[in-house]
């Protein structure tokens, strides 16, 4: 026997027949869901809510500033703090990067716990189903916390049962530090520590041993998350207030949700944002039959109420909130950490069709659909707009334009706020213009940057100071009319939220500073127009 056969037959006895699935999950992470996180990781510019993250990103013990500030999502810009120290002037790619590596770790962790619940075949499928997902892949490659709020779901979960079923202190402390590490990450994890108490209380026989420690786990959990729940529900005010400070800036332009709401959610958590109208009919025909029939079969099931309760419970409790309330907090994005627990509910579906060949089509489906969506996603076409999902602009390339000529005196005007902070990361961190980055936080108030505001309604408009983080996190709003720039150039990025409109109101700011100044130069960049003004002599 030739020694290459040797080696082959050690291969497949030794390594292949033990290790075979854990084989095909390596595959699957490293040949299908790795590379399609990875491409065109650094392609799109900054946006308003990844740069929010980079300039507020704090150490541990600056981080109870913020939470003076009403300011409760600040775990993931701990992490992001101590990340950045790799480079200070750090680039998109190495930003994105850990997104992609929570991404990575949740595929592998979803088979762990769907196995862990049902069996390995619905914990392959499960896998596979988040490696394909577009709306996993799409925060997978933005610097927020989403891609790791949907892996600390995964695992929290997968502790939390471990725990009962092992009894093994170190799921205790993950249970833990996890729970804790969501609560401060995101204000919507709340609702999953609610679940994981109504499973303790639904399974309170399973836990009948250990129930006096998931009571200890939960109360260091609350008493350690008072200041976050202070900060979130109470404020300046009182429980889901009005003018309680941080719901003001959240609800401030999330509209109350619909019905319609619930089905846009589930369009999106199966063929994406980027899918394009004519596969809406097949796409949302096939997974609305793999869902009904998956809730079907899991409501027989102890463990299929722990996956339906995660997937269910957040967005109806959100919905009924914002209905009561009128405080709107429904965002689809806010329930992407509990997609895997969908795609769980997907997976059993298929695994509960009886012919292999069926199973075979239904995954290809799935496979053809993503593929097409994500075709759209990587061109950046957005055919639809949603809420909170911006078209990605050339933000990057038009501070670089003005970075060429920016002198130390020159004014920079915004008419849309989502160019502002993106355009503060690229003047500190990528082109290296200020020195002294984080110094004075939370006192940030040396920037030069404003955004003129119009109201539309009124056919007036408000310089609004661009002061995102001040020690009072407060905006100060100038009448134009009463305000005067002594700035002799003014560079003007002019966008909107949605720029295919000519009569959005910002154009009342191009008319405003045209009567005070001469425009010189102005060029155009994707969804972006800088302008470059100067003052007339009188």
């Amino acid at each position: 026997m030739s020694l290459i056969l040797k080696i082959k037959n050690i291969f497949y006895n030794k390594i292949y027949s033990k290790y075979k699935i854990e084989l095909f999950l390596f595959s699957l992470m490293f040949f299908l869901g790795l590379p399609l996180r990875l491409y065109k990781l650094s392609n799109k510019s900054l946006w308003f809510d990844e740069a929010d993250v980079v300039l507020d990103s704090v150490n541990i013990l600056d981080s109870f500033k913020v939470l003076e500030l009403h300011n409760p999502i600040i775990g993931y810009k701990i992490f992001v703090f101590y990340w950045r120290q790799i480079c200070p002037y750090i680039h998109e790619w190495m930003l994105r990067l850990p997104s992609v590596i929570f991404a990575i770790a949740a595929i592998f962790f979803i088979y762990k716990l769907a196995a862990l619940l049902f069996n390995k075949d619905v914990g392959i499928i499960s896998s596979f189903l988040l490696s394909i997902s577009p709306v996993h892949i799409y925060y997978s490659q933005e610097a927020v916390a989403y891609s790791f709020l949907a892996f600390s779901t995964i695992v929290t979960v997968y502790c939390l049962m471990r725990f009962t079923r092992d009894g093994h202190p170190v799921f205790f402390y993950y249970y833990i530090l996890l729970n804790i590490i969501n609560i401060y990450t995101h204000p919507i994890m709340w609702f999953l520590f609610l679940i994981e108490n109504i499973i303790v209380i639904l399974r309170i026989k399973k836990f009948e041993g250990i129930y006096r420690k998931i009571i200890l786990c939960n109360l260091i959990v609350v008493i350690i998350s008072i200041p976050c729940f202070y900060s979130v529900f109470l404020g300046r005010n009182f429980l889901f207030v009005k003018n309680n400070f941080y719901f003001e800036r959240t609800a401030g332009y999330i509209p109350l949700p619909t019905w319609k709401s619930f089905y846009l959610l589930f369009k999106n958590l199966t063929i994406g944002y980027n899918a394009p109208d004519f596969i809406y009919p097949a796409g949302i025909f096939l997974f609305l039959i793999l869902f009904l029939k998956g809730v079907g079969q899991l409501i027989k099931r102890e463990n299929g109420i722990i996956v339906l309760l995660v997937t269910l419970l957040p967005p109806f409790m959100v919905f009924f909130i914002a209905r009561v309330t009128s405080i709107s907090y429904y965002l689809d994005r806010y329930f992407v950490p509990l997609a895997p627990f969908f795609y769980i509910i997907i997976a059993f579906a298929i695994w509960k069709f009886n012919e292999k060949n069926i199973k075979i089509l239904l995954i290809a489906s799935t496979l053809v659909l993503s593929t097409i969506s994500l075709g759209n996603y990587y061109r950046d076409i957005l055919p639809f707009d949603v809420i909170a999902v911006p078209t990605k602009k050339e933000i990057r390339e038009a501070a670089a334009y003005i970075n060429q000529s920016l002198e130390k005196k020159d004014m920079i005007l915004h008419t849309c706020r989502n160019t502002a902070l993106p355009f503060e990361y690229y003047f500190d961190f990528y082109f290296n213009k200020t020195q002294d980055v984080f110094k004075d936080y939370p006192e940030r108030k040396t920037n030069k940057q404003y955004i003129i505001f119009c109201q539309k309604l009124e056919n007036s408009m408000q310089l609004y100071k661009y002061m995102m983080r001040d020690k009072n996190l407060q905006s100060e709003y100038v009448p134009v009319d009463n305000y005067e720039i002594n700035n002799g150039r003014v560079f003007l990025v002019f966008s909107s939220w949605k720029f295919d409109d000519s009569s959005i109101p910002e154009i009342y700011a191009l008319q405003w500073l045209e009567k005070k100044y001469t425009m010189e130069t102005k060029k155009n960049f994707n969804g972006i127009s800088v302008y470059l003004f100067t003052k007339r002599d009188i």
